[in-house]
C-alpha cells in the first residue's frame, strides 16, 4: 500500500464534480476515459480506446473501444452506450460542473432552445455498434484529443446514476459520489470524509495490472503535520516539503525535456529522499493595463525585474520566464525555449537600472518629471516583495512606485473594470497547448469593455497590439490536427510571444516547478508536463523497508 498526504478535504468522488487536483489525484486512479496522458506526459494516447479514425474535415471522430475493459465491482464491460451516457451527464446534469469544457473547449455538436441552453439529448455523441463510439465537433480542433484526457470525459456505467433525462439511476447520487464505480487500474474501497482515501488494485483491469496493493490518501491540511508524517516514515510519496532548503538538493540528471532527477537530504530525519522535478504548465506574470500605463514605463519596469532573483533567492524554486508559455509545451520543447530566451530584451538575470532610465528619458522623464506608478499585488509575501525591490531598483530611473496589496478576488474585478495599472497573476494552462495562454494577449480577449474579457491588458490600437492579433487569427484560421497547421500555429505563438516583449503587455516572471519527493524504496516513473496528480500508478514498486530488513537503500536510478 503507498501512502499519501491530500491537503484538503474531497467533496465528491463524481467526476464531474472534479474541480481540484487533491480530487484528480484519487480520480485518476479510480476511471479510465476515452484517451489519457501516459504518465502525465504531453501527448495523448488511447486509454479505453485501441483505434481511433477522424474524417477528412477534422471534425468526426471514431473511437473503438477496448473490449477487455471492465467495470469495477461486477458492473460488467465497457461500451459505447456508457461512452454517450457519461457525455450526455457532462451535457445535461444539473451538477456538472464542467459542460463548457464538452460543448464549448471541445466544441461538440449540439442544440441550444430559445435561451441559449443545452437541449439534452442533442449531442452528437453515437453509439455504432457495442464498442464503437463516434464523436463529431462543430468544427475542426487539434486539441481535441488531450481535452478528452480530462477526468470530467471519465466514462462511467450507463444510468448508474438518474441525473439526466431518460434514465432513473440504479444508485442514489449520494452513494455513487461516495462510492464510485470506475474502469481504472484501482477500484474504490473506503472513504472517510475528512480522514482518509483508500483504493485497491482492480485484478481485472485491462490495461497494466498494477504491482501495489493499493494506494491510501490521508486528509492532512497542515503543512507541519505533512512533514512530521514524512520525518516519521509514514509517507512513500510528497510533494515539496514544508521549510524546503534548496541547499539539500543534488541533481543527478536532467533531460532534454527539463526533467531533473536527484537527491534531497539528509533531512531531520537523517534520511535521504529521491527527488524529481520539472516546470509546470503554470506562468506567473506582472501585467498592465496598456491604457493606463505608457509602454516606455512599462518596458522600463521589465528592465528592473531580475527573474533569477525571484526564483532563486525569493522562492528558492521555479524556472526564470522569458515567455508566457511554459517550457514543457513552448514549440520545440525546453531545449528551444532557452535558446529563444537568450533574445529576451531586458534580461533573465540582472537588474538593468540603466536600460529602464535611458528607456524612460528618451520618453521625456526626468528628475523634474517622474511618473507615479501604482502595482496592485495579490497578498501574498513575495509579490510584496518583488514589488518593494522594484520600487527601490527604479526610484533612479523615475518611477515613484506604490504598492497596493489586494485580495485575489478584489484583484479580478479591479481588472475587468480597468481599475489598475500594473497588477500581478498568474495562468494555469487547461490543457498542453501554448495558445491556451497565449491567447491572453489577443486583444479582443484582453478588451474590458466586452463582456468576458480573459485578461485584463486592455492592449489595442498599436504596432505591437495589431501584430498579435494578425497572428492569433492565423492560430484561429488552422484549427486542423495536421502538421502543416501545427506548424503555421506554432511560428504564430513564437511572434506573439517576441510582440509582448517589444509591447510589454506582460512580463512573464517565472514558471511554477512539480516537485515529488518518495522514499528511496519506492519505484515509479517520472512524471511529464502535465505533472504527477495524472499520473496512474500502475507501474509503482515497493521494496522492503531498510528498517525492516536492516539493509541499506538507495534511491532507484531505472527510469
Amino acid at each position: 500500500m503507498v501512502n499519501e498526504a491530500l491537503s484538503s478535504p474531497i467533496s465528491s468522488l463524481d467526476p464531474i464534480r472534479v474541480v481540484n487536483t487533491q480530487q484528480v489525484r484519487v480520480t485518476t486512479q479510480i476511471f479510465d476515459g476515452l484517451m489519457r496522458f501516459p504518465d502525465g506526459d504531453r501527448e495523448p494516447a488511447g486509454a479505453l480506446v485501441t483505434n481511433t479514425d477522424l474524417t477528412t474535415d477534422y471534425q468526426t471522430y471514431t473511437f473503438t473501444l477496448d473490449r477487455r475493459a471492465q467495470f469495477h465491482h461486477g458492473w460488467g464491460p465497457v461500451t459505447a452506450d456508457d461512452v454517450v451516457y457519461s457525455f450526455e451527464r457532462i451535457a445535461a446534469s444539473p451538477r456538472s460542473r464542467r459542460r463548457p469544457f464538452l460543448l464549448d473547449e471541445l466544441g461538440v455538436e449540439h442544440e441550444v432552445d430559445g435561451a441559449g441552453k443545452y437541449v439534452p439529448g442533442s449531442l452528437a455523441v453515437e453509439t455504432l455498434d457495442t464498442h464503437t463510439v463516434q464523436i463529431t465537433l462543430q468544427r475542426p480542433f487539434y486539441g481535441a484529443l488531450s481535452v478528452l484526457t480530462y477526468d470530467v470525459f471519465t466514462v462511467i456505467p450507463e444510468g448508474i446514476v438518474g441525473d439526466v433525462p431518460g434514465y432513473a439511476g440504479e444508485l442514489s447520487y449520494e452513494e455513487f459520489a461516495s462510492r464510485p464505480i470506475g474502469a481504472g487500474p484501482f477500484q474504490f474501497k473506503e472513504w472517510v470524509s475528512g480522514d482518509h482515501v483508500t483504493v485497491e488494485r482492480f485484478d481485472r483491469y485491462y490495461g497494466e495490472t498494477p504491482r501495489i496493493d493499493g494506494i491510501r490518501w490521508g486528509v492532512v491540511p497542515r503543512a507541519d503535520k505533512r512533514y512530521h508524517l514524512v520525518q516519521d516514515g509514514r509517507l512513500d510519496l510528497w510533494r515539496s516539503p514544508q521549510n524546503y532548503d534548496p541547499s539539500l538538493r543534488s541533481v543527478n540528471r536532467v533531460t532534454s525535456k527539463g526533467q531533473t532527477f536527484g537527491t534531497y537530504g539528509p533531512m531531520a530525519n537523517g534520511q535521504v529522499a529521491a527527488f524529481e522535478e520539472m516546470p509546470g504548465l503554470t506562468t506567473y506574470y506582472l501585467g498592465f493595463n496598456c491604457q493606463n500605463v505608457p509602454r516606455s514605463v512599462r518596458r522600463a519596469v521589465a528592465y528592473g525585474i531580475d527573474q533569477r532573483w525571484i526564483t532563486q533567492q525569493l522562492l528558492g524554486r521555479g524556472r526564470p520566464a522569458a515567455h508566457l508559455t511554459p517550457p514543457g509545451v513552448y514549440p520545440g520543447g525546453s531545449d528551444a525555449y532557452d535558446a529563444h530566451a537568450q533574445l529576451y530584451p531586458y534580461g533573465l538575470d540582472e537588474v538593468d537600472v540603466e536600460g529602464a532610465r535611458t528607456t524612460m528619458e528618451a520618453a521625456g522623464y526626468g528628475p523634474d518629471n517622474r511618473y507615479p506608478l501604482t502595482l496592485t499585488m495579490f497578498g501574498l509575501p513575495f509579490w510584496q516583495s518583488i514589488a518593494e525591490k522594484l520600487r527601490s531598483d527604479l526610484v533612479s530611473a523615475y518611477l515613484d512606485i506604490s504598492i497596493q496589496p489586494i485580495s485575489f478576488g478584489d484583484l479580478l474585478n479591479k481588472g475587468r473594470h480597468g481599475d489598475v495599472e500594473g497588477f500581478s497573476l498568474g495562468w494555469a494552462l487547461d490543457w498542453p497547448n501554448p495558445d491556451n495562454v497565449i491567447q491572453l494577449l489577443f486583444p479582443p480577449y484582453s478588451d474590458i469593455t466586452g463582456p468576458n474579457p480573459i485578461s485584463y491588458f486592455d492592449w489595442h490600437g498599436t504596432r505591437y497590439s495589431e501584430q498579435v492579433r494578425e497572428d492569433y487569427e492565423q492560430v484561429l484560421a488552422h484549427p486542423e490536427p495536421t502538421d502543416a497547421a501545427r506548424a503555421i500555429r506554432e511560428s504564430m505563438y513564437v511572434d506573439i510571444e517576441e510582440a509582448n516583449w517589444e509591447g510589454v503587455a506582460a512580463i512573464p516572471l517565472y514558471h511554477s516547478l512539480r516537485q515529488r519527493f518518495h522514499k528511496p524504496t519506492v519505484t515509479i516513473d517520472p512524471f511529464g508536463t502535465n505533472g504527477p496528480f495524472v499520473q496512474q500508478y500502475t507501474g509503482v514498486r515497493l521494496e522492503p523497508d531498510a528498517a525492516e530488513t536492516g539493509a541499506q537503500h538507495r534511491p532507484s536510478t531505472k527510469r
